[in-house]
């Protein structure tokens, strides 16, 4: 049979000395074979030479179970005591016959669920005293709210807003959007000048549209002058035809701002 332990061989205890002290015992390995009562907790020890033994559990105290795991989640009897662990935020509904492992399961889910940000749970007031970090042109700026809202102060140009195709140059160029709604830039108008005497003049526009407006005047007299014909060659290139030998400045324009 066994008590807490502790072997009884045929009913017989051999070698046993019983000593009521009013505390716990430290252990002795000197003191084997004692067996001791103590007043405060009420328990009564068995020393086997290696470690004390309460009689009333098979749990070892050294190491001591309440000093190593806390004491205040275990009852007098060595039971789960889930009161301390009800009363952490988050934390509920544990019982007597609960274990630590439903504690930390618990415990795990509630960091789980305060980790994970939803866009559904994030709450922001538009209020004057907020500010907004903006990034323009390479730099990160600090702009009040009602500022950002009405864009008062707010310069963007085309090397800053984000998906912009850019050319070399935007001289010339306007600001559409294409079929993927992206802004991106287009070439507006082409300057055409040539002072050669000629009856037609070819002009490579490269505006990427077949048809286009057409303004001429003759660069050495400063005076409008029409063509007798424009022949659209293609979305790059367009014939200027007069009746005569003249110079000629024209102005090309795209009027298809759509891409």
């Amino acid at each position: 049979m066994r008590v807490g332990g502790v072997k009884l061989e045929r009913g017989k205890i051999v070698n046993l000395i019983l000593d009521s002290v009013p505390s716990a015992p430290a252990f002795d390995a000197n003191d084997a074979g004692e067996l001791t009562f103590s007043l405060a907790d009420k328990l009564l020890r068995f020393n086997d030479g290696e470690k004390l033994i309460a009689l009333n559990t098979t749990i070892s105290e050294n190491p001591n179970l309440k000093t190593s795991l806390g004491a205040n989640w275990l009852n007098s009897d060595l039971s789960f005591n889930p009161v301390p662990f009800n009363a952490l935020p988050g934390i509920s509904g544990l019982a007597g016959t609960d274990s630590l492992f439903d504690v930390i399961d618990q415990i795990t889910t509630l960091i789980q669920n305060v980790a994970t940000v939803h866009l559904s749970d994030i709450v922001a007031p538009v209020a004057p005293e907020m500010s907004v970090v903006a990034y323009l042109s390479g730099d990160l700026l600090l702009v009040d709210m009602e500022t950002a809202l009405e864009g008062s102060t707010i310069s963007l140009g085309f090397d800053n807003l984000k998906g912009f195709d850019i050319n070399d140059t935007t001289e010339g160029n306007m600001v559409v959007f294409n079929a993927d709604a992206d802004l991106v830039s287009k070439k507006a108008n082409f300057t055409y000048e040539n002072f050669v005497l000629a009856t037609d003049h070819q002009i490579l526009h490269g505006l990427g549209v077949q048809h286009c407006v057409v303004y001429c005047i003759n660069p050495q007299t400063n005076v409008s002058i029409t063509p007798n014909s424009v022949t659209f060659i293609d979305t790059t290139k367009l014939i200027v035809h007069f009746d005569t030998a003249v110079p000629l400045k024209a102005f090309v324009i795209n009027l298809e701002p759509v891409v």
